[in-house]
Formats: structure tokens, C-alpha cells, sequence
């Protein structure tokens, strides 16, 4: 007799797969379990699903790793992926060079220079690499040849050395480089002008103790010169004229 499905019984207890359910199968009615049917035909697709699906064994789902997030706004939502921490923020960064300047923040950063004698060009790397260079004096003193002292004129240097009048004065290492400049008389000084040399001026109490041969003086007290041949001392008043000889 015929029975429609939906006349038969209930099944009494859940099933376990083992049950048995008639198939045809090449024309002819056999038998197999309900965990045969559910296993077959086998899933060779692989695909996404939004959650591990162990039901699914060929099913892949989303993960993500450092710098990127999931929300999942539900049942005919949306499933969003997203940049955070660190990436986010280069996101929404400025033009220019970055720095991380915190646990997952990044800011644009620009070179600079600060005072004078340097410049920078590019500084913050957008249309090409930072150019730094020196500029002013600083640069002057880059490009400079030579050795020794150098002068400033406020914009340039320039080397210059410490020079002496011939005959007047003697100037040793006027450059600086092999010491400190050392300037002296000249041996036999002839000195210039033609007015006349000032001589040491000093009242009779002021005269030296242990004069040396050579020395000469003009004593105030007495308004005369006084000259000294080692420890004798010869003086000439201003209104006497004194001729001195070998003889």
C-alpha cells in the first residue's frame, strides 16, 4: 500500500545519523544512513564565512593581525574590516616625514633649522629629499682656503695674518699657525714720524733703583734728562746742550 511521508510516525528521539532512509541509485532502490546523505555529495568549493564554521570543513574565515579591525554590525549588517592603532593614524597623518610618537599614533614631522648659518630645503621631504647646507659666515668658513687668522668683514671670511713695519716692529707667527703672534721692536728700531718719542717721565724719588747701561729718562722734578751709563747716571738739563765722545 502507499503511505506519504507526512503520514508516517515522528521519529521518537533525536537522530543520530545511523538511521536507515531508502535512495535509488542507478535505477535501483537501496539503503543508506542519514550521515551518508549528509556527507555527500563532499564541499571541494573553499569560501569565506564571517565566523569558524566546523560544520564547513572547506569554509575560511576572517582574521586580522596588527594595525587592522573587524566590526560586525549583525544579521544584514555590515562586515567591516579596518585600519587602527598605528596604521589608522598614518591614515590621517599630514604630508611629509613620520614619526611615531606614541603606542600606535604616528605624526608628520617637518626638518628645520634653527639660528643662522644653516638652511633647509624640502624639509618635510613631499616634493623630494631634505637638502641641508650651510649658509652665510658658517658656509664662508666651509669654503675657505689656506691657514691662519681669519677676519670677518659680516657677510665673508678671509684669512689674514698679522704682518710688522720694517724696521719698527718684528711680528713673529703672524698667521697663528705655528703659535700665538708675538710682536716685538725691531732689532736697531727706527722709529717714525717727526715730532719725537716720548720718553718715560718720572719725579727724582721715582728713579730706578738698579739702573741698566743704556737707560734714559726725563726727571719732572728736575725738568732734565737723565742718562745712564751702567750704574752712573749723566744729566742734562733742558737748557744745556751735551756733546758726548768716545774720547
Amino acid at each position: 500500500m502507499n503511505v506519504r511521508i507526512s503520514q508516517l510516525p515522528v521519529a521518537p528521539s533525536a537522530i543520530t545519523g545511523a538511521e536507515l532512509v531508502p535512495i535509488v541509485q542507478n535505477g535501483e532502490t537501496v539503503q543508506a544512513t542519514v550521515n551518508q546523505l549528509v556527507s555527500s555529495p563532499s564541499q571541494t568549493q573553499t569560501f569565506l564565512t564571517v565566523n569558524n564554521e566546523p560544520t564547513l570543513p572547506n569554509s575560511r574565515y576572517f582574521g586580522v593581525g596588527v594595525g587592522i579591525g573587524i566590526t560586525d554590525s549583525g544579521a544584514q549588517g555590515k562586515y567591516s574590516l579596518f585600519l587602527n592603532g598605528t596604521s589608522g593614524s598614518l591614515e590621517t597623518a599630514g604630508y611629509g616625514l613620520i614619526a611615531k610618537t606614541a603606542a600606535g599614533t604616528v605624526a608628520a614631522r617637518v626638518l628645520s633649522a634653527s639660528g643662522a648659518g644653516l638652511s633647509v630645503t624640502n624639509g618635510n621631504g613631499v616634493s623630494g629629499n631634505p637638502t641641508l647646507a650651510v649658509t652665510g659666515l658658517l658656509y664662508s668658513l666651509a669654503n675657505l682656503g689656506g691657514t691662519g687668522l681669519i677676519f670677518s668683514n659680516g657677510s665673508a671670511l678671509s684669512p689674514l695674518s698679522i704682518a710688522g713695519t720694517t724696521n719698527q716692529i718684528s711680528v713673529a707667527s703672524g698667521n697663528g699657525v705655528s703659535g700665538n703672534p708675538t710682536i716685538s721692536f725691531a732689532n736697531d728700531a727706527v722709529f717714525p714720524g717727526t715730532g719725537g718719542i716720548t720718553v718715560p717721565n718720572g719725579t727724582t724719588s721715582q728713579r730706578p733703583i738698579a739702573p741698566n747701561a743704556g737707560q734714559i729718562r726725563y726727571n719732572t722734578t728736575l725738568s732734565a734728562f737723565e742718562f745712564y751709563e751702567g750704574q752712573r747716571m749723566i744729566l742734562m738739563e733742558t737748557s744745556i746742550t751735551l756733546h758726548l765722545s768716545k774720547d
